[in-house]
């Protein structure tokens, strides 16, 4: 059976390998440090999840968020959002119910068991 995809969209490198030492092993990673590489990576392929950092350079990823549900292809991916801005989950829930949302930092259990939920 092959790995679940999921798209990491963050611009920490820190957290890349954190993301990487948390998942690797379970999922195949994509990462794009900010929303314009997403957006490559979403037209490559299509991922299973992605994996969205709220504050990033540019564009943010709320507003990343808004803009790629409006588009057809992508009204039914998966997202996780990741914030340190505390519980966001009304306002992404309100664009998509299936949205799910965590904390930073991460809890590696509440991480692992939020993927499972969404992609299985």
């Amino acid at each position: 059976m092959s790995k679940k995809t999921i798209l990491i969209v963050e611009d920490d490198k820190d957290m890349h390998l954190i993301y990487k030492s948390m998942l690797e092993d379970r999922y195949d990673l994509r990462i794009a440090e900010n929303t314009e590489k997403a957006m490559e990576e979403l037209k490559k392929k299509k991922p299973d999840l992605m994996i969205l950092d709220i504050i990033l350079p540019k564009e943010s990823g709320e507003v990343f968020f808004q803009r790629l549900k409006k588009i057809k292809a992508y009204k039914s991916l998966k997202v996780l959002c990741i914030t340190v801005l505390g519980d966001v989950s009304d306002f992404f829930q309100k664009i998509d119910p299936a949205t799910g949302c965590l904390p930073k930092p991460l809890d590696k259990t509440k991480l692992l068991n939020k993927i499972k939920e969404m992609v299985w």
